[in-house]
């Protein structure tokens, strides 16, 4: 049996001294036991220092942000950072719409959220589209009841770039960093390229500072012995983990990802009992996000399934997909303009431009952390040394084989699992990876610096990171901004006096919800007038893929005198237009609707927008169901040629009957083809086939129904892929019901 391996010390005791001629030392006196002293009073100092640290930082946070955006004073404030007059931020209006819907109570988390002021002559329905950041929205809104809309929007942008600031701190900390270290990396982190190019426009998105409470999570999981269930940590981690499941899926996924990357790891060294934190900790994470996305699970329940709600393909996969060379691209609009030059001609070049503006750069300081990180980890690996492997590279190298160009995404995605598009948005994880690993490192170098180095390197390091790649003019010129959204106020008030209250307005070009832009006009833009009045009614808004907002396409293919009968027998009391929607700013149809009586018209001031006014019905009823082009088809183009609908494959159009006995109508359209191909249709009665050759060659359609009472299905089929690159098929134009056919297509 072998014996038990002494300690160094036991060893050199029994040798006894190295000289045998020597006379053995003299023992000790024992040295007599005091008791313990009392702890003073002050021995809280050290943690007091450090709560002054987190003040200390984020009030630099603060002042960072307000300088970059120049909001130093109350008018400044009551301007939001971004509007979405610059093109590559128009998304932003969809999130001021949610802050809105939040302020005036129609939005609360984790039940069915429904708008009585959009999707008139409905109710808006917002439970189609999966998400889970309602206590982000839901918290600005109550924000903004006291501060008002654009004030609370900022505020909300400022402290979630505060907050990403501080969680990198305590991550560094909790691993042991020095507190130099620690916010020099925190600042960067917080303050990244990534922050300020998603900003309000990508609200959910910019929300990312527990990104970095997740990779501490990570780094308890997996070294040792791991965490124990019932420590204080372990609960730390399952309170990272549930807040993480209640933010955005994107870091969510991640986060689970690198905890499954920690239980492999527990399991494989010490047996799947090991591995019980971490999968609870990742279970929590996933439950977090069921609960809050429970509303979306529950409506599809009771109305049915929306595949047309969330609509992803591959194609997109790709063009969104993280890219390596953008980590060391800088932005077109780099302070330094050697660098600048290089981003505009990087992004002119560049067929994967990934999101706008360029998000992923990661600054001087961020790109030497991730160097450094890639040469060690190479460096020793070739060594075999493989306890020596930062834990950051692991988590990187995962993070880089999924969500690249023809990553593990990508497959899942050929596969049919389209779920993530925009993986490009995992930059700032491997950035946080990186940034930690240097603090680590760092902060273990510089404790053999001589004074004032340790305190200093850190200072230098981080002022000349947050300098070279703070961005010069984030956001949107604020005289600019101003001068839009005074406009829009003064329109929308104009137009909510003139109307009687409660009033709704029919909104043209009409637009599908959400992600449905057209030429010209963004896919919120619609919301600009919501957000000023109190008791207009609109008529976009609601969830795409459901009957009830269906019947807005119907009124489009109607001639305008026409549109407006309809339109106040449905009880409208105006018309709203945004110009850019159309080649001619909307001339001829203002035309025509001035020659059929309506000739009274409200302008903007930036003349972008007019509303005609109605005359509504004094006893309105509710507009019939509309044809509804639901799954297999991209969103309804208007064009010269007539309203167009192309199908991405075979194709479902749902017609609803709402009445209590089958009805005759007859389907009228044009059909053709890109490429040739045999299109059949069936449903509802009819059955039908069409060789298609090209789409000259369009061929005239009227296929006699029998609706039943409900819904009502024509489903479409063809014997040929997709014609890339548009991947079509094939296209219906100007399809309609009728109670004769067409004479004329």
């Amino acid at each position: 049996m072998a014996k038990a391996r002494k300690s160094p010390n036991a060893q050199k005791a029994n040798r006894g001294p190295a000289n045998p001629a020597a006379p053995a030392a003299a023992p000790r006196p024992a040295t007599p036991r005091t008791a313990p002293r009392r702890r003073r009073a002050s021995s809280n100092s050290g943690s007091d220092l450090e709560w002054l640290r987190y003040a200390a930082l984020a009030i630099i946070s603060v002042i960072i942000w307000c300088t970059v955006y120049d909001r130093w004073s109350p008018e400044h404030w009551s301007v939001p950072v971004e509007y979405g007059w610059k093109g590559e931020s128009s998304d932003v209006v969809g999130n001021l719409a949610g802050f809105k819907s939040a302020m005036d109570g129609h939005f609360w988390p984790m039940i069915f959220h429904n708008n009585p002021q959009l999707g008139a002559p409905y109710s808006a329905n917002w439970n189609d589209y999966p998400a889970t950041e309602d206590f982000l929205f839901w918290a600005t809104g109550v924000l903004a009841k006291v501060i008002g809309l654009f004030a609370a929007a900022n505020f909300a942008v400022m402290t979630l770039q505060t907050l990403a600031v501080l969680a990198f701190y305590y991550a560094a900390r909790r691993l042991k960093c020095d507190w130099g270290w620690s916010a020099a990396g925190g600042l960067l982190f917080g303050m990244a390229p990534f922050a300020f190019a998603h900003s309000l426009h990508h609200f959910v998105v910019t929300a990312y500072g527990h990104v970095a409470l997740g990779a501490l999570v990570c780094f308890w999981v997996s070294n040792g012995r791991g965490l124990r269930i019932g420590t204080r940590d372990y609960w730390i981690a399952i309170g990272i983990a549930a807040a993480t499941g209640c933010l955005n899926v994107y870091y969510a996924s991640i986060f689970i990802q690198m905890v499954g990357i920690g239980l492999i790891i527990q399991w494989l060294r010490h047996g799947w009992r090991a591995a019980i934190p971490p999968f609870t900790i990742g279970c929590t994470a996933f439950a977090a996000f069921l609960v809050m996305d429970l509303h979306t699970v529950l409506y599809g329940l009771i109305h049915g399934h929306n595949p047309t709600a969330l609509l992803r393909n591959y194609p997109q996969m790709e063009l969104y997909a993280m890219k390596l060379e953008d980590f060391f691209m800088p932005f077109p609009t780099h302070r330094i303009p050697m660098l600048a030059d290089i981003g505009k001609k990087f992004y002119s070049l560049t067929s994967l431009k990934a999101e706008e503006p360029p998000a992923c750069y990661f600054g001087f300081a961020g790109i030497a952390a991730f160097l450094w990180l890639a040469v060690v980890t190479v460096r020793n690996a070739i060594a075999r040394d493989r306890k020596r492997v930062p834990f950051e590279a692991v988590l990187v190298l995962w993070t880089l084989l999924y969500a690249t160009v023809g990553g593990i995404n990508g497959m899942l995605g050929v596969a049919g699992i389209e779920l993530f598009r925009s993986t490009t948005r995992y930059c700032i994880v491997i950035l946080c990876l990186s940034l930690l690993f240097a603090a680590r490192r760092l902060s273990l170098i510089s404790r053999n610096w001589s004074s004032p180095w340790p305190m200093l390197a850190p200072l230098l390091i981080g002022i000349l990171g947050l300098w070279e790649f703070l961005p010069p003019n984030p956001g949107e010129d604020i005289a600019t901004t101003t001068m839009v959204v005074d406009s829009d106020r003064t329109f929308a008030q104009t137009m909510e006096a003139a109307l009687p209250k409660g009033g709704m307005v029919f909104q043209l070009p009409v637009m599908d919800f959400p992600e449905n832009p057209i030429a010209g006009v963004s896919a919120y833009d619609h919301f600009r007038p919501y957000l000023y009045t109190k008791d207009l009614r609109y008529s976009f808004g609601s969830d795409k893929g459901r009957v009830d907002s269906a019947w807005q396409r119907v009124i489009v293919g109607m001639s305008p005198a026409d549109q407006i009968a309809a339109l106040e027998r449905y009880g409208f009391s105006g018309i709203y237009i945004n110009k850019n929607g159309y080649p001619d700013k909307a001339e001829a149809l203002l035309e025509q609707y001035k020659e059929a009586g309506r000739d009274q018209v409200i302008p903007s001031q930036l003349d972008d927008v007019c509303c005609v006014i109605l005359k509504p019905s004094p006893n309105p009823v509710l507009p019939p169901p509309g044809p509804l082009f639901s799954t297999g088809w991209f969103a309804e183009q208007d064009t010269p040629s007539g309203r167009i609908h192309l199908a991405t494959g075979n194709g479902v159009v749902i017609l609803t009957n709402p009445g209590t006995e089958p009805v005759d109508v007859y389907a009228n359209f044009l059909i053709a083809t890109v490429a040739p191909r045999l299109v059949t249709v069936q449903g509802a009665g009819a059955s039908q086939s069409w060789r298609l050759t090209d789409q000259q060659h369009a061929q005239p359609a009227s296929l006699r129904l029998t609706l039943a009472p409900g819904e009502n299905r024509l489903t479409f089929t063809t014997d040929t892929p997709p014609t890339p690159p548009q991947m079509i098929t094939f296209f219906l134009v100007n399809f309609d019901l009728g109670d004769s056919p067409r004479a004329e297509q």
